[in-house]
């Protein structure tokens, strides 16, 4: 993430056009170039990396989601023409949505999707999973996911996560069971074909609350917060400090779903209260009232800027830049979801009552 001074008031003693050009070079370079991305001209080209390259449809995921992060770097360095390239790329998802399946599949060199997809099978366009845990891989641009969904997304969400019976994955291109597959079948009574042992998956339950799919979002949240970290560990791999990560921001009940972006989406906390320090003396209270392992949804938050009066949140959203003001954010516990709903047509540029 790339930050200015100026503009959001953390990051200091770095060069932000050199740091710009590092990150810019990632989506620009040609083929010929060191450690380019793989497929990258065909991307380009085409809007995807086809199944000429080895795990395309998560190679493509990967790309329109750096893409959106490095085009909000490039609007807050005033960099319009590659913001607005960017961007553009970062839109061409829907390619590679088979809306007959509703399934993100590979596409062969002749544009069409491969026949026999089955959304188990582990491998083939996918990276150490199949096409159940890339089916929601669009934290980039979620109100364009609920289209592609047709106001389902909720439900397809719910689906994953309420999976109980019969396989659970199919050891595909692999060859044999990798331990990602066989620790999510570990845990598919509780789970379904969510396996929060490997990263690929842990943008999905802050996508269904960014969508206002707060019944799920809010009961698997806290599930995964109270099951899965315990004192005798995380469920998986610790890569970069991804899980530690997640553990931490969803447990304040707050998420940095989209890179670069002045927006944190607000979920359900597990802790009775906390304290973040921040710059320049500044602070961060986040407190939950009627807080229980049972009351896990959320009724109302409110965010009260230092000095100022309450403000209630909405659409699940807060910027960044406001939080990092200080102040205090309070969550309103209870024991029943108020809605099964969606946010419809609802853009969150304005997360909080003004």
């Amino acid at each position: 993430m790339l930050l200015q001074k100026k503009s959001w008031g953390v990051l200091t003693g770095f060069s932000s056009k050199n740091a710009y050009e590092a990150i810019r070079k990632d989506a620009f370079s040609d083929s010929s170039a060191l450690f380019v991305r793989e497929g990258l001209d065909e991307y380009i080209r085409n809007g995807y990396v086809s199944t000429s390259y080895k795990e395309s449809v998560s190679r493509s995921q990967t790309y329109y989601v750096s893409d959106a992060a490095i085009a909000r770097a490039a609007d807050i360095l005033g960099k319009t023409e590659d913001s607005m390239i960017l961007r553009a790329r970062s839109l061409r998802y829907p390619l590679l949505f088979n809306n007959d399946t509703l399934f993100f599949q590979p596409r062969d060199t002749n544009q069409g999707f491969l026949s026999g997809f089955n959304a188990l099978e582990c491998g083939g366009g996918f990276t150490e999973g199949g096409g159940w845990q890339y089916r929601f891989y669009v934290p980039h641009d979620v109100d364009g996911l609920k289209a592609l969904y047709g106001g389902t997304l909720c439900k397809q969400i719910q689906n994953m996560l309420a999976y109980r019976s019969g396989t659970s994955f199919v050891e595909g291109t692999y060859g044999f069971a990798i331990h990602e597959m066989t620790e999510m079948a570990d845990r598919v009574g509780e789970f379904g074909l969510y396996p929060h042992n490997n990263q690929p998956v842990h943008d999905i339950l802050w996508i269904a609350k960014r969508a206002g799919c707060d019944h799920v979002a809010d009961k698997y949240l806290r599930k995964v917060l109270d099951q899965l970290y315990t004192v005798a560990g995380w469920p998986g791999d610790e890569d970069n400090g991804a899980m530690a990560s997640w553990y931490v921001f969803s447990a304040l009940g707050l998420f940095p779903l989209e890179g670069a972006k002045d927006e944190m989406v607000v979920g359900s906390p597990a802790i009775y209260s906390a304290t973040v320090q921040l710059p320049e003396g500044r602070v961060l209270k986040v407190q939950t009232h009627n807080q229980s392992k049972s009351n896990v949804y959320v009724k109302e938050v409110l965010w009260t800027p230092a000095g100022a009066a309450p403000q209630k949140v909405k659409y699940n959203t807060i910027r960044y830049t406001e939080l990092m003001k200080g102040g205090t954010l309070s969550f309103l516990m209870e024991g029943q979801p108020q809605s099964v709903g969606m946010f419809l047509d609802q853009h969150s540029t304005v997360a909080v009552d003004v």
